[in-house]
């Protein structure tokens, strides 16, 4: 009977955590995603995040990439955490993707 109580207690605790766990979501805005992504990253690892981060941040916010690749990116970026796949590498990669892209078509 109190293995009983102690197990319906336990799958309330967590239903009711797994309720309030909202999924990440990255904005459509220029400025709001690159700071969604920071955070998102950051939590995960402060070390690995600032190391990507800071390279990411310059393609980003001043590069030259067109509303149509911006729009993209969110939705890509969007459906690798709705897919529950792992920030790193699997976001980071896709986002070295875009920066190496970036780079390459950079006039010299």
């Amino acid at each position: 009977m109190k293995g009983r109580y102690i197990i319906v207690v336990l799958g309330f605790l967590l239903s009711f955590m797994l309720s309030n766990v909202q999924a990440q979501t990255f904005s459509t805005e220029k400025e709001q995603y690159f700071k969604d992504v920071y955070g998102y990253l950051n939590n995960i690892s402060k070390q690995k995040g600032k190391d990507f981060l800071k390279q990411f941040g310059v393609v980003w916010l001043e590069g030259n990439l067109t509303e149509k690749n911006r729009a993209q990116v969110y939705s890509m970026s969007n459906a690798i955490v709705a897919k529950k796949l792992k920030p790193f590498p699997d976001l980071t990669n896709y986002l070295k993707t875009i920066v190496a892209q970036e780079v390459h078509d950079k006039p010299s």
